[in-house]
């Protein structure tokens, strides 16, 4: 913890940061919804451009470690969490993978992260985790039968971290099957931010080029919950039926902790 709040100290904040704006997700299961006006846009960079040469390997962690420690501020900023600069895009290791650690008021779950489909998202949430960034919010939004979505920095459905992400999608990668991870986006392509989802079954809608239509963007999927799936269905348990107006859980349902992890 002390390590944490220490990276979270000497971190630089973009002052400008970005409005605030509302939900664009709907009231109805289908949609996923992030926020709209977004900040500076995350863009990816050529493998090993600008990173020390002990870095280029794949050390994920370090590599970002070493990014949020090169920036300084005297103490931390009210609200940091929506003025953020947009992080670096790590290299990653080819015989490991990235795990996603999330402690809850309901147990843990361990999302395996997708490096080699979506390395921005993979990327963001590294630095967004080890900032502390997910630690204490909540699940905003939860509907039985369709997914659980949290990480609004402000806890409410609304609030961007201070920059946006593009789409990271491929017509062979599909919500297919329950336990994926996924990005919380408004209506443009690069809307995406801090906030995810997982899903509790199959969701073909939110596919790239759904239903055939080459109009539908998609939403990013970028990893799968590979521990703690008992954990997912005590999460669903106490959302939002499908056949009422709210989609916010009954139960309060917190994100304890937010850790990763290099196996």
């Amino acid at each position: 913890m002390q390590a944490r709040n220490a990276m979270l100290m000497a971190l630089a904040l973009a002052l400008a940061g970005c409005g605030q704006a509302n939900d664009g997700s709907g009231g109805s299961g289908g949609s996923v919804g992030a926020l709209n006006r977004p900040g500076p846009a995350l863009k990816p960079v050529a493998d090993g451009a600008g990173r020390p040469t002990a870095l280029r390997e794949g050390d994920p962690l370090a590599e970002m470690d070493a990014h949020i420690a090169a920036h300084r501020l005297p103490e931390a900023a009210v609200g940091w969490r929506t003025r953020l600069p947009a992080p670096i895009q790590v290299g990653f290791p080819k015989d490991r993978h990235v795990h996603w650690i999330l402690d809850t008021n309901r147990g843990r779950m361990v999302v395996r992260l997708w490096h080699q489909v979506a390395p921005l998202h993979v990327s963001n949430v590294l630095y967004l985790t080890r900032l502390g960034f997910y630690d204490g919010l909540s699940f905003h939004r939860v509907r039985q039968g369709f997914m659980a979505q949290g990480g609004s920095p402000t806890g409410d459905s609304s609030g961007m971290p201070g920059y946006s992400l593009p789409l990271e999608v491929r017509p062979d990668v599909k919500h297919d099957r329950r336990g994926l991870l996924s990005t919380a986006r408004a209506t443009g392509p690069n809307t995406a931010g801090s906030q995810f989802f997982l899903t509790f079954r199959p969701a073909p809608e939110l596919d790239m080029n759904a239903g055939g239509d080459p109009r539908n963007l998609g939403y990013t999927v970028f990893g799968e919950i590979v521990e703690g799936l008992q954990t997912l269905a005590l999460l669903e348990a106490v959302g939002a039926p499908p056949n009422v107006r709210s989609e916010a859980p009954r139960q309060p349902l917190l994100i304890e902790r937010a850790t990763v992890e290099v196996r």
